[in-house]
């Protein structure tokens, strides 16, 4: 995701189809019950100075008679709007909950709407698990997130089972014989992501930071361990550590994240990444992969108190890697910087050029 982000506000429920690649901001003021991040404020695009807080205000009213101190970590589905059905997130794997990071952002983002009493304070800001990540990320290193949250939400049968009421459309705890009857059921949400969902190389590493991954749960984590689909199985993950993944062709990978907690209970997650062939710099060549040769070159005089460096890749037209009668081309700016920083030649590199400009 870029650096830099464009805001409008819109109303919530007008942009409904939308909201599965938009990350929610939590600058807007609301009535003192909410919690959560903004309902009626956006990051997408424009100028629209205009906040509505529709959404918010009807919520609470609805909530307005519950008492939210019982409500189980604090966090009810109920109450968000939801950006990704958590319930598809529930640490068992289907061909229809593959994690990618945008994802995972809205995952992250119906539970931060969830938060319906100040306890739940595990959360940080949009903006700051965005820039975390992008911290984090470098290049010839995937980088990964991911989340586990205890979270709670009405019980299917809660009204019609004497557990819950609804006044005037607002919902009231229910009391029999003086005695609070608990209308809530829990549930948990897991999921894990790579920062990116293509990659140009056979042969990268896989990090995961401590402070990529947000939980409420108080359990301890007994194993961690990701399956690259490599052929090497599942291998352990050590917050911060690399590990070093290598494949030999193309295609869509498949990988599985598997999480045992302490009570014995364990979770799984997965997702794919598109590898592609990179640049070759050493090895043998290939009959679609030739080896290219590769300077780094770092400038000996300071521009504003910094030295520019450059990548340069070679196409040797001799078999002596001599170069007599030279095309150069420069690349002033790649976006790859900002939007692909895995990329070790970042979004577009000699390959790219060849392709593109030459059909080879």
């Amino acid at each position: 995701m870029e650096q830099n982000i464009f805001r409008v506000k819109v109303v919530l429920v007008n942009v409904i189809c939308l909201l599965t690649t938009l990350f929610v901001s939590s600058q807007t003021t609301l009535p003192p019950t909410w919690i959560g991040p903004t309902p009626g404020e956006i990051t997408i695009d424009g100028q629209n100075d205009q906040i509505n807080t529709e959404f918010a205000t009807k919520i609470n009213l609805a909530f307005q008679l519950l008492e939210k101190n019982r409500v189980p970590n604090g966090l009810l589905k109920d109450y968000a709007f939801e950006f990704a059905e958590l319930s598809a997130y529930n640490g068992v794997v289907t061909d229809t909950n593959y994690v990618t990071p945008v994802a995972l952002k809205t995952i992250y983002n119906t539970l931060m709407m969830s938060r319906i009493h100040a306890n739940a304070s595990q959360f940080i800001t949009p903006q700051d698990y965005e820039q975390r990540w992008l911290n984090n990320r470098t290049a010839t290193v995937i980088t990964l997130s991911g989340l586990l949250f205890n979270y709670s939400q009405f019980k299917t049968n809660a009204t019609t089972t004497g557990k819950l009421d609804i006044v005037n459309n607002q919902y009231k705890d229910k009391y029999t014989n003086g005695i609070w009857q608990n209308p809530y059921d829990s549930k948990l949400a897991f999921a894990i992501a790579p920062s990116v969902r293509t990659y140009k190389g056979y042969n990268f590493s896989v990090r995961f930071p401590q402070n990529l991954w947000i939980t409420n749960t108080t359990q301890t984590i007994q194993s961690l361990q990701i399956d690259t689909d490599d052929g090497l199985g599942f291998r352990n993950i050590t917050f911060g550590q690399n590990i070093a993944v290598a494949y030999t062709n193309t295609g869509i990978k498949h990988w599985l994240y598997r999480m045992i907690l302490s009570d014995g209970k364990i979770l799984n997650s997965h997702s794919k990444i598109f590898v592609e062939e990179g640049v070759l710099t050493s090895g043998q060549p290939t009959a679609t992969n030739p080896v290219y040769g590769r300077v780094d070159i770092t400038a000996t005089t300071a521009f504003e108190g910094s030295y520019g460096s450059a990548k340069v890749e070679i196409d040797y037209a001799s078999a002596d890697h001599k170069i007599r009668k030279p095309l150069i081309v420069a690349e002033g700016f790649d976006p790859g910087v900002m939007i692909a920083p895995e990329e070790e030649y970042g979004f577009t590199s000699i390959k790219d050029f060849k392709k593109y400009n030459f059909g080879i």
